[in-house]
């Protein structure tokens, strides 16, 4: 264990760089760290030089990037991958409460939140589909790469090499 204690500093090293990376890892990470620090508060509190060391490179190494984490800029890319930004879900749930003329039940049934979830679900379940990893893509219009087949079909057979072991 004595070996294996400064290994959490190298962890603060990998976590504040994936801050650096998709806007997926900006949000995971500070979640993860906060669960694993909750989790492990015990043997940090016992290793204090490494987590305080650790705390201090982690700090260093996304300090450069905090203040783009809090521009405007940075907040268009969320806004635009985010599904809480489609403004038909709600309007859609709103409709159908309306339609069954405010009843609660319909509250339950037509819960926003509930539609998200399965919005959630069907995005989350698109990076499964052939359809949409090799022909139609993101809806987005501004990610989309040109000529994005060649890269694609490129991947199909290992793609259906990981199928098949399955």
């Amino acid at each position: 264990m004595q070996n294996r204690k400064w290994f959490l500093p190298l962890s603060a090293i990998s976590f504040s760089l994936s801050i650096y990376t998709f806007n997926t890892s900006r949000i995971v990470a500070p979640l993860l760290v906060l669960v694993l620090a909750i989790a492990f508060w015990r043997k940090l509190w016992e290793t204090k030089k490494q987590t305080i060391t650790a705390v201090i490179v982690g700090f260093l190494i996304i300090l450069p990037v905090l203040g783009f984490l809090v521009s405007p800029q940075a907040k268009l890319r969320f806004n635009e991958v985010n599904i809480f930004t489609d403004i038909n879900i709600i309007k859609t749930a709103n409709q159908e409460i309306a339609n069954d003329n405010n009843a609660i039940w319909s509250k339950i049934i037509h819960n926003r939140r509930l539609l998200f979830s399965v919005d959630f679900m069907q995005h989350y379940f698109d990076n499964l589909s052939p359809s949409f990893l090799f022909i139609k893509g993101m809806e987005i219009r501004s990610f989309q790469l040109k000529k994005r087949d060649k890269c694609t079909y490129g991947i199909f057979p290992f793609l259906l090499l990981e199928y098949s072991s399955l």
